[in-house]
């Protein structure tokens, strides 16, 4: 009966399928400045896709499940590897993946959709027309001109305004959502894997039966 119970435990064992799920992780913050930078590290666990979005110019709900007001500046996401190395850099997301914001009709909220292997990450999150220099090291264009938003695109003092034009506000809201690996790591068989595993309990079975067997 153990060895019955053996080769029940095996089969579904291999049977079992492995997964990925993700674990999105959700920042909000304020800005006093045009020229400020906030970085946010992470890590991924196992290769796999990773997405970095903002909520904050169009507003929405985060992946906290955290409903944001849309009214922030227009937000640029950059990605670094664990060296600082420049990777990808995302101003605005595709209208249908990123909010449309009520008030100026734009799509301005940052995405980035990629493929990234296991390690750290560094993701800076910088007012448009903040823009990276290079590798982090390198900064970014407007760093030391302070509020630099409301002259270049309203001609006037100020803080937080964008191209279309508008005035914003400081707020931001910035998701991390990356793969990590299942507790079922064993990856579904193949048919002949099953087949086999039952085959091996039925002649288990045969010669028990036959060493009990009278003659």
């Amino acid at each position: 009966m153990k060895h019955m119970l053996f080769f029940t435990s095996l089969l579904l064992a291999v049977s079992a399928p492995s997964s990925l799920w993700a674990t999105p992780v959700s920042y909000t913050g304020t800005f006093t400045a045009d020229d400020e930078v906030q970085l946010f590290q992470f890590q991924v666990e196992t290769t796999g896709l990773v997405t970095l979005r903002t909520y904050g110019y169009a507003g929405g709900v985060d992946a906290s499940g955290t409903t944001i007001a849309a009214g922030g500046f227009d937000p640029v996401l950059t990605l670094y590897d664990s060296t600082g190395m420049f990777l990808e850099t995302n101003d605005d997301g595709p209208c249908g993946v990123v909010g449309q914001d009520e008030t100026t009709g734009n799509c301005f909220d940052a995405y980035m959709n990629l493929t990234l292997a296991a390690g750290s990450y560094t993701v800076a999150l910088t007012e448009a027309d903040n823009l990276p220099l290079g590798d982090l090291p390198d900064s970014f264009s407007q760093v030391g001109n302070g509020d630099f938003s409301c002259p270049e695109f309203l001609g006037e003092q100020g803080a937080f305004c964008d191209a279309s034009p508008s005035q914003r506000d400081g707020s931001y809201e910035v998701d991390i959502d990356t793969p990590v690996p299942s507790t079922s790591p064993a990856p579904e068989p193949p048919a002949w894997v099953l087949l086999l595993t039952g085959c091996a309990v039925l002649f288990y079975l045969r010669d028990r039966l036959r060493a009990t067997a009278p003659f």
